[in-house]
C-alpha cells in the first residue's frame, strides 16, 4: 500500500499495524548484550545464546570482566529414559566472542554440551531465550529481567538478574529435572581473597552468600554477592573441587551428569584465589504440565569509590542509594522473594504497553534499546537518591562526568518514566552547580555537595534548557512548592543570558556561546536562540503561575 501522504515514507498499514519484539537467531545472535540490572547498580549482560558476560557490578565499566564457571546447567530424566544434561546456551560461535582473546575457553563452560539451538526475543525489559535439543525431553526457555517499574525508581534499582527457567513436558511421561547454577565468589573484585561461601535460607529466598574478610565495611572492595531462589527442593554445593587445572570443572560435570552435586551446606572459606559455589534446583515435571524455577545473581557493593580524576590522595567513597535500602545481597535476594510476584507483574505490565502499542516495529525497537541505558554502568544514584550520569561509558571507566546539562539536555525517557529522579537532576543543578551571578557550572562534581569551579565556562543550551525542564518537571509532578523553592535561582541563570548573550534584551543571541557539539557558536543562530526563546516562554508561564507578574511580563516582552 502507497502511502497516503508522499512526506510520509511509511504506508498506512506501516504505520497502524502493531509493532513486535525482534527474535534474533543463528550469527545474529552474536552480538547481542543485553543489560540486566538495576537504575544505578550496575550491570550483568545477557549474551544471544544464553551466557553471561561483561560483569560490571564493582561500581565502574568492566567490559570483559567475566566470572569464571558462571552459568546454567539442565538435567533432565524421563522415566525409563537415558538422563541428558547440557548447559543451558545456545551453540557458542561468532566473531565477536572468538575475537574476544584467544577465543573460547573452558572457564565458561563452553567445551561442554550446549542445546542444538536457541532464539532469542528481545523486548526490554525482559528477554525470552527458547532453546532447542532433539535429545532433551523438556521444552526450555529462559526469561530474564531486571524490574523496570516507571514511578517507581527504587524498585527499578535493585541489584540483580533474575532468571525464570521455563520447563514444559510434552511427553506422556513424567521428566525429573534439575537445574544447576553456578557462580564464582569474585567479591573484592579486583583483590579477591580471603573468600566465605555459606547457605542461608530465611524462609522467603535461600541460596549461597558470597563475602570475603579482605576488606573493612568502608573500603570500595567490600561487598556481599547470592546466589539465590525462592524454590525449596535444592542440591546445595558451597565450593567446587579444589583440583588442578580441569579437575574442577570436570567434577562439577560428572556429578551434573548423574543429577546430583555432592551436597556440601557447611561454610567454605578459601584464602588466596576464588571459591565455586552451586544450588540446584529440583522438579519433576509431569506429562503436559509446565514447571518455573527462579533463579537470582543478587550483588552488593555498597561503597562507590571517585576512581576518575586526581589520585594523588585519598579517593572520596560514598554510599550506594540501594546500600541505604538493604544491607547485603541476601537483603535483597529476600525483598525480591517477597515481592516477586508483583516486581515481575508490573515490569510485563510496562513492556506489554510499549510493545503492544501500534507504533512501528522499528520505533519501538529505537524507543526499547535507547530506555535501556538507564539499567548500564552510565547512570549512577548516589546516596541521598540523586540520579547522577556518565555522557557514556568506556570500557572500563565513565566518559564525562556530571549529569553534564547540555548532553543529558536531549534525553526525554527519564523525566517520563522516572520523574521523581529527573527532578533530583533539576534540584542538584540550582542548589549547587549555580553561582551567585547565574553562571551554571554544567558538570556537577562528586563527592555531592562540592562546589565546582565557577570559571569553566557556562553551556548555552544546557543553562537555558535547565529552564524549559524545570517547566516540564513541574508541569508533570504538579508541585507547586517544589517549583517555588526553585524559582530563584530559576531566574537568576535565565537572566545570566542578559549579562553575556543577549545584553540588549532584544531576544537575539550574541556573543560566544559554547554548547553541545562542544564547539562555540558566535553571534545569532538558530539552534541556541530557539533554547532562548523556549526559554523566555517557560519562565513567564511559571513566573505568571506563582505570581511573579513583573518578572512573567519581562520575559514576555523580551521573547515579544
Amino acid at each position: 500500500m502507497k502511502a497516503a501522504n508522499p512526506q510520509i515514507p511509511y504506508s498506512r498499514e506501516d504505520l497502524l499495524n502493531p509493532g513486535r519484539p525482534r527474535t534474533y537467531r543463528g550469527r545474529e545472535l552474536d552480538n547481542i548484550g543485553f543489560p540486566l540490572g538495576g537504575i544505578g547498580t550496575g550491570m550483568i549482560s545477557l549474551g544471544g545464546w544464553g551466557q553471561l558476560y561483561d560483569f560490571e557490578i564493582f561500581n565502574r565499566p568492566a567490559k570483559g570482566l567475566d566470572f569464571n564457571y558462571t552459568f546454567f546447567t539442565l538435567h533432565a530424566q524421563r522415566e525409563g529414559s537415558d538422563p541428558v544434561t547440557r548447559v543451558v546456551q545456545g551453540p557458542v560461535g561468532g566473531v565477536s566472542y572468538t575475537g574476544r582473546g584467544s577465543g573460547v575457553t573452558r572457564m565458561d563452560g563452553s567445551g561442554l554440551p550446549h542445546f542444538s539451538s536457541v532464539e532469542f526475543t528481545g523486548q526490554f525489559p525482559c528477554a525470552r531465550l527458547d532453546f532447542s535439543d532433539d535429545n532433551v525431553p523438556l521444552e526450555v526457555s529462559m526469561e530474564a529481567f531486571n524490574p523496570f517499574i516507571p514511578l517507581n525508581p527504587d524498585d527499578s534499582g535493585l541489584p540483580a538478574a533474575l532468571f525464570t527457567f521455563v520447563l514444559t513436558n510434552p511427553g506422556d511421561a513424567p521428566v525429573d529435572a534439575t537445574l544447576f547454577a553456578n557462580l564464582e565468589n569474585k567479591v573484592g573484585h579486583p583483590d579477591t581473597g580471603e573468600g566465605r561461601i555459606e547457605y542461608f535460607d530465611d524462609g522467603a529466598a535461600r541460596g549461597l552468600k558470597m563475602s570475603s574478610t579482605k576488606h573493612e565495611s568502608s573500603s570500595a572492595r567490600y561487598g556481599t554477592l547470592a546466589l539465590a531462589t525462592s524454590h525449596e527442593e535444592l542440591n546445595v554445593q558451597t565450593h567446587w573441587f579444589r583440583g588442578g587445572w580441569f579437575d574442577a570443572l570436570h567434577r562439577f560435570w560428572d556429578q551434573a551428569c548423574e543429577g546430583e552435586l555432592e551436597e556440601n551446606r557447611e561454610p567454605a572459606t578459601v584464602e588466596n584465589g576464588t571459591d565455586v559455589g552451586s544450588i540446584g534446583l529440583k522438579a519433576t515435571v509431569q506429562p503436559g504440565e509446565t514447571v518455573r524455577l527462579p533463579v537470582w545473581i543478587v550483588w552488593h557493593n555498597p561503597n562507590h569509590e571517585k576512581y576518575w580524576g586526581r589520585a594523588d590522595g585519598e579517593r572520596p567513597v560514598w554510599r550506594n542509594h540501594y546500600a541505604t535500602l538493604y544491607d547485603d545481597a541476601p537483603a535483597v535476594a529476600s525483598y525480591i522473594a517477597e515481592n516477586y510476584e508483583r516486581l515481575e507483574g508490573d515490569t510485563a505490565k510496562f513492556a506489554n504497553a510499549l510493545f503492544s502499542s501500534t507504533l512501528p516495529a522499528s520505533v519501538l525497537d529505537a524507543v526499547s534499546s535507547q530506555i535501556s541505558i538507564l539499567k548500564t554502568t552510565t547512570c549512577l544514584r548516589l546516596e541521598d537518591g540523586t540520579f547522577y550520569g556518565w555522557e557514556g561509558c568506556n570500557p572500563d571507566s565513565g566518559c564525562c562526568e556530571g549529569t553534564c546539562t547540555h548532553v543529558w539536555n536531549y534525553a526525554q525517557a527519564l523525566p517520563y518514566l522516572f520523574p521523581s529522579l529527573e527532578r533530583t537532576i533539576r534540584e542538584k543543578d540550582y542548589e549547587i552547580n549555580l553561582h551567585d551571578d547565574g553562571h551554571m557550572t554544567f558538570r556537577m562534581p562528586l563527592p555531592l555537595g562540592v562546589i565546582p569551579e565557577p570559571g569553566f565556562h557556562a553551556a548555552t543550551d544546557g543553562q537555558l534548557g535547565g529552564v524549559m525542564k524545570v517547566y516540564r518537571e513541574w508541569l508533570i509532578c504538579g508541585d507547586d512548592e517544589w517549583l517555588a523553592r526553585l524559582w530563584p535561582a530559576v531566574k537568576g541563570s535565565l537572566e545570566y543570558a542578559w549579562k553575556y548573550w543577549d545584553r540588549d534584551q532584544d531576544g537575539v543571541m550574541e556573543g560566544v556561546q559554547h554548547n553541545t557539539y562542544d564547539i562555540e557558536f558566535y553571534g545569532p543562530n538558530t539552534m541556541l536562540g530557539s533554547f532562548y526563546l523556549g526559554a523566555l516562554r517557560a519562565a513567564e508561564e511559571m513566573g505568571r503561575h506563582l505570581g511573579d507578574t513583573e518578572a512573567a511580563d519581562l520575559y514576555r516582552s523580551v521573547f515579544e
